[in-house]
């Protein structure tokens, strides 16, 4: 397993610790440009199928495309929609900045179970399992309860906050090799 500390260029090391939608906005308003056409800032309009958030501080774009869609793997759609700038990483998000997204296909709610744990450089799902509960043995439980965020067990980014049950022994899923 290996662990890598996902930087994005000048929006800083990834960390999903506020998980607020206070910036999320949704408004009714003109439609889309057409293809080829430019609008003031060469972007859609928020609308039906488009909508507009608020930047917070401490935002990324991969943080913002966790909130909206639940997944760090938007954020070039959004850097797209907004600015080529941003994308180029010669734009930065600033506080109160408003972007423009594509409206998710389904809403992304996030719950939080457990207690939270940073990632840390050189962290392995069975390596966090021996620190929170001496034993690597409960690896799987960190896998099944942060399953929102980790598609591959053995690749996991440093400064992802990820969430532990106080019991794992409280874990029964025998789809994920538990007892």
């Amino acid at each position: 397993m290996k662990t890598i500390t996902f930087v994005l260029l000048s929006f800083g090391v990834v960390c999903f610790n506020a998980y607020s939608f206070e910036g999320h906005k949704q408004e009714k308003s003109v439609e889309l440009p057409k293809d080829g056409e430019k609008t003031d800032k060469s972007r859609p309009v928020v609308n039906d199928e488009y909508g507009s958030y608020l930047v917070q501080e401490g935002d990324t774009l991969l943080l913002i495309s966790w909130k909206l869609y639940g997944t760090i793997h938007r954020w070039k759609e959004l850097a797209k929609i907004n600015n080529e700038n941003l994308l180029a990483g010669s734009e930065h998000l600033k506080n109160k900045m408003q972007l423009i997204y594509r409206y998710p296909e389904k809403r992304f709610i996030f719950k939080i179970e457990g207690n939270p744990y940073l990632v840390r450089p050189g962290d392995t799902l069975g390596s966090i399992s021996e620190k929170i509960y001496k034993t690597p043995e409960y690896w799987r439980v960190l896998l099944k309860n942060n399953q929102h965020l980790i598609r591959d067990p053995n690749l996991i980014f440093a400064g992802f906050t990820i969430y532990y049950p106080d019991d794992p022994k409280s874990y029964s899923f025998t789809d994920a090799g538990l007892k």
